[in-house]
């Protein structure tokens, strides 16, 4: 999907990386060799982002993250997960578009060090690329891989989701066109 590497990856750090992000990741995935996805929807949550409770708390250099992902498309194949936290728990963040903090993850390395897992989820309809259940249990991320400032992660956030919806929409708006052809 169009969405998951240059959306999601390349757009985001484009409009929110540090100089150092993008000459880093950008151009490796404008080569096809770094995929991205998207993590944001919670089990107990849905999609309504206010509400989720994955939290990343800093230690030293590192941001520790614990929490659960569900229908994370394109987990399987992704290096880079771009993961939305609260480090400022909804119940206490004022406004309540405050303390998200949007992360850059690198997905081998904490899938050997056994901080993150992820299981498919089984779907009927569209199997084009796979959504799965994503499990972080204590995953370490430098400071350095956060998209955006600390706690003003809603407005990477929302540059994240307009462009998604857009081209999903086009994307329908196409597919339609070529079944009424």
């Amino acid at each position: 999907m169009y969405l998951l590497t240059p959306a999601f990856g390349g757009l985001t750090i484009t409009r929110h990386g540090t100089e150092e992000q993008k000459r880093e990741f950008l151009p490796e995935i404008a080569a096809g060799e770094l995929e991205t996805c998207f993590a944001i929807t919670e089990p107990d949550a849905g999609s309504n982002a206010i509400n989720i409770s994955t939290h990343a708390r800093r230690e030293g250099g590192d941001f520790v993250v614990s929490g659960q992902k569900i229908w994370i498309s394109g987990m399987e194949r992704a290096d880079f997960l771009v993961l939305v936290t609260r480090t400022i728990p909804a119940a206490e963040a004022r406004p309540r578009t405050s303390g998200f903090t949007v992360l850059l993850v690198d997905v081998k390395e904490a899938v050997a060090k056994g901080t993150l897992s992820y299981q498919p989820i089984p779907k009927l309809g569209t199997n084009t690329v796979a959504s799965s259940m994503v499990f972080l249990d204590e995953v370490r991320v430098p400071a350095d891989r956060v998209l955006g400032e600390p706690d003003q992660g809603f407005a990477v956030m929302w540059d994240i989701l307009n462009p998604e919806r857009i081209l999903a929409a086009a994307g329908g708006v196409g597919s339609g066109d070529l079944v009424l052809e």
